[in-house]
C-alpha cells in the first residue's frame, strides 16, 4: 500500500504541476543560405567577398538588432499588458528567439565555404498565434534584408563591369586609332 500511495501522490503532484505551468508554444522556420553566384575572381572586390558564414552572421545580427526587435514588438503589439520599458520588452523578445546554424561538412554538394547551408529561427512564446507571427516576421525581415543586400551588391558589380567596359572601350579605341595611323 505504501508503494501505491507514493506512486499515486507522485502522479497527482506531477499532473497538478503540469496544469499550473503556463503554456509555452514553439515555432520554427528554416532559411536556406545560398552561396554567392557572382564569382569574386571575375568581379573583384565589387562582388562582396564574403563567406556564407559571414553573411549568416550579418543576417542574424540585423535580425537581433534592437531597432528590428522594437519594430516587431510594435507591429505585433507584443507585451501590451506589461508595464515594461521598450528596452526590457526588446530584451524579452531577444531571449524568446533563438537562431542556430545548420551546417554540413563539404561533401561535394557544390558548397565552397564552411558547409553552412541554412539556419533556423526558433521562437518560444506563451501564445501560439503570437509565436507563429513572431517567427514569420523574422523570416520576412531576413528575406527582405537579403534581397536588399543582394540587389545592392548586384548594382555595385554592374557599376564595376560598366567601368571596366568603358576602360576597355577606351583602350580599344586608342589601339584602333594607333593601328589606323600605322596603316596610313
Amino acid at each position: 500500500w505504501i508503494i501505491i500511495a507514493v506512486v499515486g501522490v507522485g502522479i497527482a503532484a506531477t499532473v497538478l504541476y503540469a496544469l499550473t505551468k503556463p503554456s509555452v508554444y514553439e515555432a520554427q522556420a528554416k532559411i536556406l543560405v545560398e552561396a554567392q553566384l557572382i564569382p569574386t575572381d571575375a568581379a573583384g572586390a565589387a562582388a562582396g567577398d564574403q563567406s556564407t558564414a559571414r553573411r549568416l552572421q550579418l543576417i542574424q545580427e540585423r535580425l537581433m538588432a534592437r531597432d528590428n526587435l522594437v519594430a516587431v514588438i510594435q507591429k505585433l503589439n507584443l507585451y501590451a499588458g506589461t508595464p515594461l520599458s521598450l528596452s526590457e520588452r526588446a530584451e524579452m523578445l531577444r531571449q524568446s528567439v533563438r537562431m542556430d546554424s545548420i551546417s554540413v561538412q563539404n561533401q561535394g554538394w557544390g558548397s565552397q565555404d564552411n558547409g553552412i547551408v541554412a539556419f533556423t529561427i526558433t521562437g518560444r512564446f506563451g501564445d501560439r498565434k503570437a509565436v507563429a507571427a513572431i517567427v514569420d516576421e523574422f523570416v520576412d525581415s531576413a528575406i527582405a534584408s537579403n534581397i536588399r543586400v543582394r540587389a545592392e551588391r548586384a548594382r555595385d558589380t554592374l557599376t564595376y563591369y560598366q567601368k571596366e567596359e568603358e576602360q576597355l572601350a577606351g583602350a580599344i579605341a586608342a589601339l584602333e586609332t594607333e593601328t589606323a595611323a600605322f596603316k596610313k
